[in-house]
Formats: C-alpha cells, sequence, structure tokens
C-alpha cells in the first residue's frame, strides 16, 4: 500500500501548498482519493509532478463539508470521469460556516458540483462499507479532548445557524494484509474518539493514522493551549498507531505533540509518501 500527500498547507520547493488537504492511496484492489484540498489546478498540478494520474483514480471520498477539502472536487470530476465520490448525507445537505473577526464566512461546498455529477455521488450514513477493504465511519460515540477550535463553526438549515456537531464528518478504515489504516480529514470530532471508535469497529487499533487533528483556528491563528495538545500527547501515546499529521494540526502544536510522541509522529506535507 502507498498513501502520498498531494495537498497540504506547506511543500518542497517544487510543489504547490494551500490551505487544504488531499491524500492519494493505492491499495491491492483500488486507487482512492481522499479529499481534494482547496483548488482543482493545485491538485493537479502537484498530482503530475508526484507521478499520479487522477485518471486512474476508483474511489473518491469526502471527509467532510469544508472548501478546504472540496475545492478540487469539480476538476478532479471532470479529469476522471469513472470515479464514484462517497460523502456524508449531512454535507449535502446542511451549509457550512465560519465566524471570524470579519463576520459569517462561506465555507462549504459549492452545491453546483452536487448538482452537475449528482448522478456519480454516493451518499453515506452513520457507517458505510464500500467492500470487504474500505468502510466509512462517522458514529463517534464518545467527546474527549475536542477542540475549541471547533465554537467558530457552524452550519446552517433552513436559514437558521448552529454549532457544528460535525455529524457530516467521516472516516475510513483500509483492511490491507490484516492490519488496519484510519485516514480522516480534520478530526473535528477528536482524533483521540476517532481512534477510540475505530478501535471498536475493528476490534484493534489502526497501524497508522493519518489526519489533520484540528489543534489550531487557522482564521484567527489562535493554537489551542499548550497543555491540553500535550495532554493529547500523552494519551495518544497509550495508542500502538504511527501518525502521520498535519493541515490542520498547527506548527507550534505539532511540535509539542513531537515533544510527547517523538518517533510515534511524523510531519504530513504535500509530497510526503508512506509505503506499507
Amino acid at each position: 500500500m502507498r498513501i502520498i500527500c498531494l495537498v497540504e498547507n506547506t511543500a518542497p520547493e517544487h510543489l504547490g501548498c494551500a490551505h487544504g488537504l488531499s491524500i492519494y492511496i493505492e491499495t491491492g484492489k483500488h486507487k482512492i482519493l481522499f479529499d481534494a484540498g482547496p483548488n482543482g489546478e493545485l491538485l493537479k498540478e502537484n498530482a503530475a509532478k508526484l507521478g499520479v494520474d487522477l485518471r486512474d483514480v476508483d474511489i473518491a471520498i469526502l471527509s467532510h463539508g469544508h472548501y478546504d477539502h472540496a475545492g478540487g472536487l469539480e476538476a478532479f470530476l471532470e479529469l476522471n470521469n469513472k470515479a464514484k465520490l462517497y460523502m456524508h448525507k449531512l454535507a449535502k445537505e446542511r451549509g457550512h460556516f465560519a465566524t471570524e473577526n470579519v463576520g459569517w464566512r462561506n465555507i462549504g461546498i459549492d452545491k453546483s458540483i452536487i448538482d452537475k455529477y449528482g448522478h456519480r455521488i454516493i451518499l453515506t450514513d452513520s457507517t458505510f462499507e464500500i467492500d470487504d477493504e474500505l468502510f466509512l465511519f462517522s458514529d463517534i460515540k464518545t467527546s474527549s479532548f475536542l477542540s475549541g477550535s471547533n465554537s467558530s463553526l457552524f452550519e446552517e438549515k433552513d436559514g437558521e445557524y448552529y454549532t457544528d456537531p460535525f455529524n457530516h464528518e467521516q472516516n475510513l478504515i483500509i483492511n490491507y494484509e490484516g492490519k488496519y489504516y484510519l485516514i480522516a480529514g480534520c478530526a473535528h470530532r477528536g482524533i483521540y474518539n476517532i481512534i477510540s471508535r475505530a478501535n471498536e469497529l475493528c476490534g484493534e487499533m489502526p497501524s497508522y493514522v493519518v489526519s489533520g487533528f484540528h489543534l489550531t483556528n487557522p482564521g484567527l491563528g489562535i493554537d489551542l493551549p499548550e497543555d491540553f495538545v500535550r495532554s493529547l500527547g500523552k494519551e495518544l501515546k497509550n495508542f500502538p498507531c504511527k501518525y502521520f499529521t498535519g493541515h490542520c494540526t498547527g506548527k507550534n502544536p505539532y511540535s509539542w505533540l513531537k515533544d510527547e510522541l517523538e518517533n510515534s509522529i511524523d510531519y504530513l506535507h504535500a509530497g510526503k509518501s508512506i509505503s506499507i
């Protein structure tokens, strides 16, 4: 199995970067695009430079309904005429906004994409089995170490705004050669809780966890408190997982996690390749 980060906030000089996330995964059976970053041209350019032909992707997955993960979808779906797109039904049904110093800001999916490519979209719910290798879940049971950065994020329904519970956020489990691998987007529901739920569903801990941890507020430029992040790191160290994180984790929070987790964690920048 091979995992390549196509888009992330940081990149080596030969690649572009932007606030967002896109991950390419090759398994025994599939070529998967997990999220598409904020910009289609950036996605295509980085993929080409990294030797990834997006036309060969057979499954696309959207982790949640925010533009920094969905902005490149239209360009991908135009280029690739065969892949199905799996998104949670609430990512389709609800609007998504951030409230910052400048007021309300729409950070949701461009709904015209859903109208144009609806015939290729498969809507998921709390759990969804794609096949014996791939499984999606959003039914998080616990609420430990939730990010305070979620407080500025809202969903809209029928013209009313509500604090986003992130029921539209789904995570991917890959069953590969007898081990489990967890791929997530921003872990708004808390990476500790997502890993714990994956453990319940699989009957064992995932070997690798690849995800943003949402430990910073990019709109306001504010990190979560250091003691919170270090406490999370101490708990994650009790799990037998190898972690790859970036995007919404934040530079300072990553350094604090690195202090706690040492060799169990690496930064997931654009161009990072993981071979399993």
